[in-house]
């Protein structure tokens, strides 16, 4: 499987969901795969490189520690741009 690279972290369900209708993976920390979308599905890349049905568990989802996650290679940089434009900037 392909190295994940960290964007965002601390994130609730909600937030992280966003970024998963755009396309992008997330993740909890102690997980060596992620969650995405295809087709309208959220499924679950694991870490031996397995594509499965998303377990939709309360305690997951209820969760607020959710991480966005780019995979190495050029092929989310577009989603990542999207995410840093619609970050709220800090004014003096």
């Amino acid at each position: 499987m392909n190295k994940l690279r960290l964007i965002r972290k601390n994130l609730s369900f909600g937030e992280a969901l966003e970024f998963l209708k755009l396309g992008g993976f997330i993740k909890v920390p102690e997980w060596d795969g992620y969650w995405f979308k295809r087709g309208g599905k959220i499924m679950v890349k694991t870490w031996d490189g397995k594509e499965l049905d998303t377990p939709w568990l309360e305690a997951t989802v209820l969760r607020e520690d959710w991480q966005l996650v780019q995979l190495d290679g050029p092929s989310q940089s577009d989603l990542v741009n999207i995410l840093e434009c619609n970050q709220p900037k800090n004014h003096i």
